[in-house]
């Protein structure tokens, strides 16, 4: 889900920044058999984190490099046709008809010229490489130039967070202030050793330092260490809360161990024992503040199997399936989007909208690959997807309405140019 480079770093660096961050959702395990039954048919999502990972089934991996857009309409507009000149002349001598002025040709679209246009909302917040620099698009199409090569970021209120990775996959969390609305700079780094996850709000972070330490990261109420001991096995998946860590209701972080066979995923409480986020859960995909989960419970060769469950009270199942991954929950907690049990290569090529009974209402599916899935709203999923030749900005409604938001010819399968973020 976040995860390099600027155009200048070598071939050798992005494909090895890029493998990181393909399997950094196994959290650097060995690649044992336990490990590809549990964690390699798993694609790290966040609320908005990119989807990436599945089963390594195949050498190609997808490097993701990103492109600055351009304009696509370079007329100026506003001119107006040239007036013919008067002249007084004799009624009785008659006077050609002056031919009219032709109408100005209109330009290319985005769509036709295959430029994304620069600013454009698409709904939710992402990324776009810019050199050796981001530019993060908000929800409302205006633009903020980050200091560095990101992978994920989340608008806290105040400050921007962003998670990186250097030429040797090392990851590092960033506390950027921004000036002005427009330009910025880093005021504190973490160096990191796994991706961060964002709340659902987005205005909360978590991540796990180098250091062993679990912090939360909020925007009024700045780092708070929530445990200064992890595992070196356990890995974070997920947080939900109002970012205070020191009330009951305000951070609620989901833990798993990186090999599966060790044991299964907890939810640190603010009091009490660590308790199961879901019967026989080994992984959480994503959580809601509505007391809902998305899990992983199991993994063979050839299928993983999970679903949706409601924490609340004594807790239920929503739905169980072992025919999809299931991941982000739609802010309503009506929907999810899922991927196919089992995929392997670049990644998932299809995403599904699936309702309350675990029922698909709507599908895309790529020629290629789909590299990221987050959700707009209650009703529309956005994914980045390379499709007949173009990397693509999509949107998939619940009614099965599809659009196309953004279009670019940049790059190809190994070199996308946008990245959605965690927070929606």
């Amino acid at each position: 889900m976040n995860t390099p480079d600027n155009e200048n770093g070598t071939w050798e660096s992005e494909m090895g920044d890029e493998f990181e961050r393909r399997v950094r959702n196994l959290h650097e395990a060995p690649l044992d058999l336990s490990s590809v039954k549990g964690t390699a048919m798993k694609i790290r999502t966040r609320r908005r984190a990119a989807v990436a990972g599945g089963i390594l089934a195949a050498a190609a991996v997808l490097v993701p490099v990103a492109v600055i857009a351009t304009t696509g309409n370079d007329r100026a507009d506003g001119i107006d046709p040239a007036v013919p000149s008067v002249t007084v002349t004799d009624p009785a001598t008659p006077q050609p008809t002056p031919a009219p002025t032709p109408a100005p040709t209109p330009p290319a679209s985005p769509e036709q010229t295959g430029t994304p246009q620069v600013g454009a909302p698409v709904g939710v917040p992402y990324l776009e490489r810019a050199g050796s620099e981001t530019v993060l698009h908000r929800a409302d199409g205006s633009t903020v130039t980050l200091p560095g090569t990101y992978r994920d970021a989340a608008v806290l209120d105040g400050p921007v967070v962003g998670y990186r990775t250097d030429d040797q996959g090392n990851g590092f969390v960033d506390v950027i202030d921004v000036v002005d609305g427009s330009s910025s700079s880093v005021t504190t780094t973490y160096a990191v050793r796994s991706a961060m996850s964002t709340t659902p709000d987005g205005r909360t972070v978590a991540f796990v330092t180098t250091d062993d330490e679990l912090v939360v990261y909020n925007g009024e109420r700045g780092a708070q260490t929530l445990r200064e001991s992890v595992d070196p096995g356990v890995t974070l998946s997920a947080i939900v809360g109002n970012g205070d860590c020191v009330s009951e209701a305000g951070c609620h972080p989901f833990l798993e161990h990186v090999n599966f066979e060790e044991g299964a995923a907890f939810e640190i409480n603010y009091e009490g024992e660590d308790s199961a986020p879901a019967p026989g859960a080994l992984r959480v995909n994503d959580a809601g503040d509505d007391f809902l989960v998305s899990v992983i419970t199991s993994g063979t060769d050839f299928e993983t199997c999970g679903g949706l469950y409601d924490r609340e009270g004594g807790g239920r199942w929503i739905f169980e399936t072992c025919d999809y991954q299931v991941h982000e929950i739609a802010p309503d907690g009506q929907h999810t989007v899922a991927f196919d049990s089992y995929f392997d290569g670049l990644g998932p090529r299809s995403f599904y909208l699936l309702d309350g009974d675990g029922e698909e209402v709507a599908s895309f599916t790529s020629d290629s690959v789909v590299s990221g899935v987050t959700w707009a709203d209650s009703e529309h999923a956005v994914a980045t997807t390379y499709q007949d030749g173009q990397w693509r900005i999509v949107s998939l409604g619940v009614d099965g309405e599809l659009k196309t938001l953004e279009t670019t010819e940049a790059g190809n399968e190994l070199n996308a140019p946008w990245f959605l973020t965690g927070a929606s």
